[in-house]
């Protein structure tokens, strides 16, 4: 499969798995954290061209960044954090590696079906996983 079928389709939080064990890896204090399990955020991944945007929305904030393929740019993370990132897209997956200003590295793999997108995001021996429909 494709990402064609997928451009332009928005995807809901549904579930998430060992999150809040993600989001205290990453730096995030009780507060942060609270508020970030409780948001269920929708995605949307567009393309432009060579250009991939991905979107990700929630009544607090939405945070949106434009990618190329394999190349390496710099956006704020929806947890608020400074991250160098590249994309890697394969068929209907987009495998991201971010490196925040502390160096803590963070693995994201999107798998995007008609139906649904499967989120897997690891950082050390942390693993999380979300699932939108």
């Amino acid at each position: 499969m494709s990402l064609d079928g997928i451009f332009g389709k928005r995807y809901k939080c549904v579930g998430s798995d060992n999150f809040d064990e993600y989001l205290k890896a990453i730096g995030l204090n009780f507060v942060q954290r609270k508020m970030a399990s409780t948001i269920l955020p929708s995605i949307m991944l567009c393309k432009n061209g060579d250009e991939y945007i991905l979107s990700t929305h929630t009544p607090v904030k939405t945070v949106a960044f434009a990618f190329k393929p394999g190349v390496e740019f710099e956006h704020e993370a929806l947890d608020g954090r400074n991250v160098t990132a590249v994309v890697h897209v394969e068929a209907n997956t987009l495998r991201e590696v971010q490196t925040d200003t502390d160096g803590r590295v963070v693995d994201i793999e999107r798998i995007f079906t008609e139906d649904e997108m499967r989120m897997e995001i690891r950082t050390g021996d942390v693993t999380a996983r979300r699932v939108f429909k």
